[in-house]
Parts: C-alpha cells; sequence; structure tokens
C-alpha cells in the first residue's frame, strides 16, 4: 500500500479567504484557555507580526484593520468532506484526521501512469480549488 498524506493546516483562514485576492490582514480566533487567541492567519498579517498563538488583543494592536474571523470547526469538517469528495478520483480508500486526508493511492498508479503524473494531477487540481495543502508519501 502506498498512502498519501494531505494535510491543510490554513484550511481554518481557507474557508473564509478562499478565492479572494483581499491582501489586507485577516486572523481566525478561537477560544484557548479562557482567552481568545489566533489559530491561523494570513501572510499579510504575518508581515505585520501577528502569529498562531498571539492573542487577539496583541494582534489587533499590531494590524490596524484586522479582519477577524471566529473559528468555525463545522465549515472546517464540510470542507473537509468537500475534499474528500474530489479525492475520491485518485482513490476509493480515504480517511479523515482534523485537518487532513489520507488516500491510498497504491491501486490508482497505474491508472495514472506513475506517481510522479497522479501527484502532478492532483496538486495541480487541487491548487485550482484554491487550498494549499503539505503532503507526505509513505
Amino acid at each position: 500500500m502506498l498512502w498519501l498524506a494531505l494535510y491543510f493546516p490554513a484550511l481554518p483562514l481557507e474557508i473564509y479567504t478562499r478565492g479572494a485576492v483581499d491582501e489586507r490582514p485577516c486572523a481566525v480566533t478561537e477560544r484557548r484557555d479562557g482567552r481568545e487567541v489566533v489559530a491561523r492567519c494570513n501572510p499579510a498579517a504575518n508581515r505585520q507580526g501577528i502569529h498562531t498563538g498571539q492573542s487577539l488583543n496583541t494582534a489587533l494592536a499590531l494590524a490596524q484593520g484586522l479582519q477577524v474571523r471566529i473559528r468555525d470547526r463545522d465549515a472546517e469538517q464540510q470542507a473537509l468532506q468537500d475534499l474528500a469528495q474530489w479525492a475520491y478520483q485518485f482513490s476509493d480508500r480515504i480517511l479523515f484526521d482534523p485537518l487532513m486526508l489520507l488516500l491510498e493511492i497504491g491501486a490508482s498508479l497505474r491508472l495514472f501512469g506513475g506517481l510522479e503524473p497522479l501527484m502532478q494531477q492532483l496538486l495541480n487540481e487541487i491548487t485550482a480549488l484554491r487550498h494549499q495543502p503539505r503532503h507526505a508519501i509513505a
């Protein structure tokens, strides 16, 4: 068996910004230990000193006009399910993990002409869907 892991670390942000060309600083926040903290931020926010784990108050002080969104785990799960539906063209064995899809791709290699063509098509399509996953094969 050959497994492909597609990890979507920016999914909490992508559900709000996918397809947008807006370069204003944006952060997704969540509640941790009784305080609101940055869960993810876009590159524009990062350039202004905002980073994951930072308190919302600090982030607001650093970035004037910061767009703040509350993390929506239900929307993340729905996006991951939508991605799984898309991924069935590459594998019929798909497992879920928070922010990750695992696909058994060994059986699909012959259909796609090998690992390199399969990966090229998969990554081109997922980029067109405006997602930026990290991937690993084992």
